[in-house]
């Protein structure tokens, strides 16, 4: 093999083992074998409803389509006259666009490897009453952007119990191969934009240190997922081989090619970034499709990006919030893979006094759709 060709693997591996991304070790933390779903992205035209009818299983009455539906290998798709729909199939990059007016699920079957675009990652520290600030953003993720925003959970009140606990500010870093590239002190809120005045970050693996002013740092956090990558573009590749910008980039501007309203073109950018591994900017994506279209989906997707990056008790808020949402209980496909990411992420926090609750949820759930495969491996993880 080349030496450019080995410098190349050991690059990847570098950045890969850094960022804390692990893709075969999926016995680390089950992931739900519903997320290897395809759903339904967009529907036109929108209204009247009923553009879009689902035949689940034969015999019964095919159902309306409706937009984060769910969609399994065995459905029948069947459009209305005039009428298009976008699928989003997990582990893919790229939509497909229904065009015939009956057809299958066009999501193919995944590989035994295949974790439907999820990575698994150790867990980090519990976000919540943390005696020290935790990094949110971004965190165990690759970057598109030079110029990221920095979030991290706020020291708890608790600490400075019985004292005059003076009002909590933060000195924020950046920080690449153990040296000060910038920083700001006298931050007095949890989130602030890297400045438009300083330069931009360079291609290569970096760390947010934030530190408070009561002697407690981020740094206490010893996990592996902390860092970020900044993403090099291609003509600083010298292998001549399409950069991983590029290609991202590309396949992100046949999205918005399609012309499909704002909410459906994030929520297809957040799953091609998800995929990728640019968790913190599928989140935003995802975030901001959430503002204009807020359905479980939605809320159970940025929580899947939290959890992929450690951070379950950010996650586990999420997917309660999307519990709460009325279309949860209408969608048993959609509600069992939230009970199920929801009873995995108690699991992480070692909350199991929570978890049982909702592993038997999930299996009632799965229980009523006839997926025995899901309700063995439930099953199994109740026992555990």
């Amino acid at each position: 093999m080349k030496k450019s060709a080995w410098r190349f693997i050991l690059l990847s591996l570098s950045i890969a083992m850094i960022a804390g991304t692990c893709s075969v070790c999926a016995e680390a933390q089950s992931i739900p074998v519903a997320a290897q779903l395809g759903w339904v992205v967009d529907i036109q035209p929108r209204q009247p409803p009923g553009k879009l009818t689902v035949l689940q299983r034969r015999g019964e009455d095919p159902k309306p389509g409706k937009i984060g539906m769910p969609i399994r290998r065995s459905y029948l798709l069947m459009l209305a006259p005039g009428a298009k729909a976008i699928i989003h199939c997990a582990g893919k990059d790229e939509p497909i666009e229904l065009k015939l007016p009956s057809q299958p699920s066009p999501c193919s079957p995944p590989s035994p490897l295949d974790t439907g675009g999820r990575s698994v990652r150790m867990p980090g520290a519990d976000t919540a009453n943390s005696p020290f600030p935790i990094i949110i953003s971004p965190r165990g993720t690759e970057l598109l952007t030079d110029r990221p925003t920095l979030r991290w959970s706020p020291v708890s009140n608790t600490v400075d119990a019985g004292t005059d606990n003076p009002e909590t500010s933060y000195t924020v870093s950046i920080h690449r191969n153990g040296k000060l590239v910038w920083d700001q002190p006298g931050v007095k809120a949890n989130e602030l934009a890297y400045p438009a005045n300083q330069p931009p970050l360079t291609p290569g693996v970096y760390l947010v240190v934030v530190s408070s002013n009561r002697d407690t740092s981020s740094d206490l956090e010893q996990v592996a997922n902390r860092g970020f990558v900044v993403l090099p573009k291609c003509p600083q590749r010298a292998d001549h081989q399409p950069c991983k910008e590029a290609t991202i980039r590309g396949k992100e501007q046949r999205i918005r090619d399609l012309k499909l309203p704002e909410d459906s073109t994030r929520l297809l950018i957040g799953e091609l970034y998800a995929h990728n591994g640019l968790f913190a900017e599928a989140i935003e994506q995802f975030e901001a499709a959430r503002q204009i279209l807020d359905i479980p989906v939605v809320l159970r997707r940025i929580a899947d990006c939290y959890a992929d990056v450690g951070l379950n008790r950010e996650a586990s808020k999420l997917y309660l919030e999307a519990l709460d949402l009325p279309q949860s209980d209408a969608d048993l496909e959609t509600r069992g893979l939230i009970l199920w990411s929801l009873a995995s992420a108690y699991d992480q926090l070692g909350e199991f006094d929570k978890a049982p609750l909702r592993y038997d949820q999930a299996i009632e759930t799965y229980l009523k759709l006839d997926d025995q495969d899901a309700v063995k491996e439930l099953r199994k993880l109740r026992s555990q």
